[in-house]
């Protein structure tokens, strides 16, 4: 037998073994305990909108509300639904001061849902039934903006909402733009409202502006070009956007001819809030904090990115005081549609970003389902190797000493011989 041969066998062994058994820690991480984050199946719906008031997430998903409560941020809680919020097939939902509206229905009609969360949030009214399908709202000065179907045709509607019992419409556009989830942009981000503008996504992912003039109708101004726009922020000053290049910085005082300012590269931003000189900014998998009290010159302050057992998109921030809630998105191929997540984020000192929710990051079940097969069909015949390599090695050196001890006897007999 070639017991060198054998030998170097047996290293080979026991390199792979050790590859495999690194492997395996790879794939896990760790087995602790983990909690996950809040999670709901929406069976092919991801979410699309979301409002924050009264320390109450309202959130919208393909046929249901979903209510948490978050005065507790670091273990927000399911809420029993007003039987009137039980209707299904959400389609938008607002929020100016405390006053929230929904819409509920299926084409062709709509009903709205009023909430005045000064009097008592558990109070819900229908305020109005109209027969046109509406896909998003925006509540502004009074004034309800909307974007419906009206007649099978998408249409920018403008209704007025001083008295929010006996809605009145103002003016009605019709319009090229349909919102189209599967583009990657959320319903939330479909159009922007400010002073007497209106911005809207196009379906090529461009910017185009409009003016909403006296009597209500849309005039169309200029169309932007952007590498797929995905959401936009204004503030006083600036417009932010967030596209596949990065974020991007303008002056809008003259909505005919904005003007770039500043612009932090990166790829695929998604979505962008601003608050007291700090842009809180999402990639399909960062969370960044940056400072921008210096537009010519932005600064990354901190970033969370998205470990090995998080197989998520990132998709809409909201800031809430010293809080950020961030909706993800995970495309579940168990039952073929979205899962999604609410991570939520301690940001009271922006250059140390603190996960608070979920504590821990939840196993991915497939890299578990991986574990133990390799540990099921693969632990057996690496183990009876293992004990052969062992038990030969050890053969091997037993007669390697055996014959050294002959040899050294051998030795001492011809020196015997020698001196005689």
């Amino acid at each position: 037998m070639d017991f060198r041969k054998l030998r170097r066998n047996c290293n080979s062994l026991s390199i792979i073994f050790l590859l495999i058994f690194s492997l395996i820690i790879n794939l896990t991480d760790s087995f602790q305990n983990n909690e996950k984050p809040m999670e709901v199946n929406t069976a092919g719906y991801a979410c699309y909108d979301f409002v924050i008031a009264n320390k109450q997430l309202y959130t919208l998903f393909g046929a249901d509300l979903e209510i948490l409560d978050i005065s507790n941020p670091k273990d927000p809680l399911r809420q029993e639904k007003n039987e009137t919020l039980l209707q299904r097939f959400p389609q938008s939902i607002t929020k100016e001061e405390n006053t929230i509206f929904l819409a509920f229905g299926r084409y062709p009609n709509t009903s709205i849902v009023l909430i005045e969360l000064i009097e008592d949030e558990n109070k819900v009214t229908e305020v109005a039934s109209w027969n046109y399908n509406i896909r998003k709202m925006v509540l502004k000065n009074e004034t309800l903006y909307s974007m419906a179907f009206v007649n099978e045709t998408s249409t920018f509607v403008i209704h007025n909402a001083t008295d929010i019992e006996n809605m009145y419409i103002l003016g009605m556009n019709s319009t090229n733009y349909s919102h189209n989830y599967y583009r990657g942009v959320s319903i939330s981000d479909y159009y922007f409202i400010f002073e007497k503008y209106c911005l809207f996504i196009t379906e090529e992912g461009n910017l185009a502006a409009y003016q909403i003039n006296s009597t209500y109708q849309l005039t169309f101004i200029k169309e932007y070009n952007f590498t797929n726009i995905k959401n936009l922020y204004i503030t006083e000053d600036y417009l932010f956007t967030c596209d596949e290049i990065g974020l991007q910085i303008y002056n809008y005082s003259n909505v005919e001819n904005i003007v770039l300012v500043g612009q932090y590269n990166l790829t695929n931003a998604r979505y962008v809030q601003v608050k007291n000189e700090i842009a809180y900014l999402i990639t399909n998998k960062q969370f960044i904090t940056l400072d921008i009290s210096n537009i010519m010159e932005i600064r990354n302050l901190d970033q969370y990115e998205l470990g090995k057992r998080e197989p998520l998109n990132l998709m809409i921030i909201e800031i809430e005081g010293n809080v950020a809630f961030v909706i993800t998105e995970y495309w579940d191929t168990s039952f073929v549609g979205y899962t999604w997540y609410v991570y939520i984020f301690d940001i009271a000192t922006p250059n140390e970003i603190k996960r608070i929710y979920p504590v821990k990051i939840p196993l991915n079940p497939y890299r578990l389902q991986i574990v133990f097969a390799v540990f099921f069909y693969g632990g057996p015949p690496i183990l009876i190797t293992a004990i052969v390599a062992i038990i030969i090695r050890r053969r091997y050196r037993r007669q390697r000493n055996e014959e050294t001890i002959h040899l050294t006897t051998d030795d001492k007999k011809q020196k015997q011989i020698k001196e005689t």
